[in-house]
């Protein structure tokens, strides 16, 4: 990696440091930045394409992921057949490529690639045999294929050989929550195990956030819902970020005064042809990344995942100001053509670029897209926006319970996560009215959640065909993971919905 600092600017093996701190916190949007701007100037570094396949792992960007992980192992593995065993730095490298190798096996799994993700596991253990991470990963791998008995057996010789502990209680952990009728006896003995492990000093907010979340779904499973949303309370309080819950209702009323119809209207858009581009928006928890993945599956289509595109586009181009978590344009009657144009142009070009020339519908997910919908529909005309519905009940106690990958600091407080909610889906229902409007031009389709959990298949194959797709339920070959906590079964949860209701019924009415 070379070094570039000027004017004070963070050279770029700060730029590196800081990315896996940031990843280390759980911070992986701000890693995903930091790390996608390194990969870019330096497409062919090792620890970059490792940096930038591991945070792409992490959003759930497993095939995307994948080419930075093989390519990164690939040359890691070299390095060491052709270095001699004397070099201090070698158990270093033979760590990185371990941990390379699980993930290309955990992204293979994903993406129901077992041979792959076999191949790369065994390479893992055949560098060192007890690496429990590594072990972990393939007992995974044997259960996401049915092979539960095997995987247990796995996991019980790990312990026999006194291996690191976490790993292989999170991986049987997910093993039982694998499993369509689990023993509740071991279910009760990896509550011990887990309760064990999140007590030991000096675990990172990431690796003691999914101890407590796995605790939490175990409970669920044995009834416990008091002590499961305890648990999932205590990694809810692991989350970073302040959040104002009030300055974020008064910027979302602005942004649905502001881009009222008529201010749009009157704006003179751009001559760019947007409706190879989609826009898919939901409030947190909402079904966009389990569609964004099963359309992206599609020869015809590219998830291009929640990048940060239009929030940055926003500020070169349309002098955006902070908001509550991401730059907001101005009001549109501030915008000329030539923004307008110039902002496109950079918007595609920044996406091609991601999708490394993949060609088709180029999906963003990003969560906090969604203040800035009027802007993209202004400057790509004919801009195709899906929008995912949920429950509010449902979305905000998922978005307080599950996992969520990055900085969501609305999610550490379930007041919060109900606003965030309800705001998200009032700007929502605005866009709906507003972008749909012959005189802004773009596509809007609605989705439900409850369709996409019941037949996923068959809802995104209709998704994509309203998109433009000529698509069939069969030409998805993989349906990514519906999360199974407390939004999926709020009736459990009698005494914290009570908490939020009144906050989310009248936005839902």
């Amino acid at each position: 990696m070379q070094q570039q600092g000027q004017n004070n600017q963070p050279t770029p093996k700060q730029f590196f440091e800081e990315a896996h701190r940031l990843l280390k916190m759980g911070d992986v949007f701000e890693a995903a930045r930091r790390a996608g701007k390194l990969r870019a100037h330096f497409p062919d570094d090792t620890p970059i394409l490792a940096l930038h396949g591991i945070v792409l792992a992490r959003l759930g960007l497993h095939a995307q992921a994948l080419t930075d992980l093989i390519r990164a192992a690939q040359v890691t593995e070299e390095a060491l057949r052709n270095d001699e065993d004397g070099n201090p730095a070698r158990p270093r490298i033979v760590d990185q490529l371990i941990r390379l190798s699980v993930d290309i096996c955990r992204c293979s799994v994903a993406i129901g690639e077992f041979d792959a993700a076999e191949e790369a596991i065994e390479n893992a253990l055949g560098w060192d045999p007890d690496r429990a991470d590594a072990v972990g990963a393939k007992a995974e791998m044997l259960a996401a294929q049915g092979e539960i008995v095997e995987a247990k057996r796995i996991i019980a010789e790990g312990f026999k050989e006194q291996l690191d502990s976490r790993p292989l209680v999170l991986a049987r952990a997910r093993i039982l929550l694998l499993e369509t009728s689990p023993s509740k006896d071991e279910l009760r003995e990896v509550v011990s195990e887990i309760q064990s492990e999140s007590e030991v000093s000096g675990v990172s907010a990431t690796d003691l956030g999914e101890l407590l979340r796995s605790l939490g779904l175990i409970h669920d499973l044995l009834g416990q819902h008091d002590d499961a949303f305890n648990a999932f309370r205590r990694a809810a309080r692991l989350r970073r970020g302040k959040f104002d819950p009030r300055n974020y209702t008064v910027m979302t009323t602005k942004v649905i005064s502001d881009w009222s119809l008529d201010a749009m209207s009157k704006v003179i858009k751009p001559e760019h042809n947007g409706t190879g581009f989609v826009l898919m928006l939901g409030a947190p928890m909402s079904g966009v990344n389990q569609l964004a993945d099963m359309i992206g599956q599609l020869d015809e289509a590219v998830n291009v995942g929640p990048v940060e595109t239009l929030s940055a586009i926003g500020v070169q181009q349309l002098n955006a100001r902070q908001g509550v978590l991401r730059p907001v344009p101005l009001a549109p009657q501030k915008f000329r053509r030539n923004q307008l144009e110039d902002a496109g142009a950079a918007y595609i070009e920044q996406l091609q670029a991601i999708a490394s020339g993949s060609t088709g519908l180029y999906i963003d997910t990003h969560p906090l897209n969604i203040p800035n919908a009027g802007a993209a529909a202004l400057m790509l005309p004919g801009l195709k926006v899906v929008m995912c519905r949920r429950d509010p009940v449902e979305a905000a106690l998922a978005c307080y319970c599950d996992e969520m990958p990055g900085n969501h600091p609305y999610s550490g407080e379930l007041l919060s996560a109900a606003g965030f909610v309800a705001d998200s889906n009032r700007m929502m229902d605005h866009w709906a009215k507003v972008l749909s409007d012959e005189s802004i031009g773009a596509q809007v389709i609605e989705v439900q959640y409850s369709d996409l959990a019941s037949e996923p298949k068959k809802t995104a194959a209709r998704v994509a065909r309203e998109l433009g797709i000529d698509a069939k339920a069969p030409d998805i070959k993989r349906v990514p993971h519906f999360a199974s906590g407390p939004g999926s079964h709020v009736e459990d949860y009698k005494n914290y919905p009570r908490q939020i209701r009144d906050l989310l019924e009248p936005a839902s009415a």
